[in-house]
């Protein structure tokens, strides 16, 4: 899709790019499915792990500006997809995301993964969702545990579910 953007002379518009994927990343489930694309395209316009206005509404640049300058941030996940781009600056929040249907691996061992990173490695915030999410590339680790199912966890909605398996990285 980035290719397809142009400016009215037809040349490649990263601005446009980074407007839409902003507009488009809370929709954009599993995304880590495209890790090396993103990862080369934003590298490419100059913009992989620095903030990205583009990519944020007024809210959410609001929210960005009001960070401090190091956060502490934290992933829901599995082993397979530890470092992904998505963050919560909610420990709840993210909590809840290994058990969610379209995420679960039923036979593997959900994490949480707590970390930091500078606001200025911060792509951008993302409030859509009600997330908290932090878009950022490769913070630095803290640490990682266990997490226990929760009580209202659908086992047949994960089994459902269990076909489904993210990109390693």
């Amino acid at each position: 899709m980035a290719d397809e953007i142009v400016d009215d002379e037809g040349n490649y518009d990263h601005t446009a790019w980074l407007k839409v994927l902003g507009e488009n990343w809370s929709v954009c489930d599993n995304i880590g499915m495209f890790t090396e694309e993103l990862e080369e395209t934003l590298d490419w316009t100059g913009r992989l792990n620095t903030p990205c206005p583009e990519m944020m509404n007024d809210e959410e640049q609001a929210a960005y500006d009001a960070l401090p300058d190091t956060v502490v941030i934290y992933r829901g996940c599995y082993a397979v997809n530890k470092w992904g781009f998505s963050w919560s600056l909610s420990r709840d929040v993210a909590a809840k995301f290994p058990f969610l249907g379209r995420y679960c691996r039923r036979d593997e061992q959900a994490l949480l993964v707590k970390a930091r990173v500078r606001k200025e490695n911060i792509m951008a915030v993302c409030l859509g969702r009600n997330e908290q999410e932090i878009i950022t590339y490769n913070p630095k680790h803290i640490s990682t545990s266990h997490l226990k199912n929760p009580d209202t966890f659908d086992k047949a909605l994960c089994a459902a579910h269990a076909t489904h398996k993210p990109m390693e990285k």
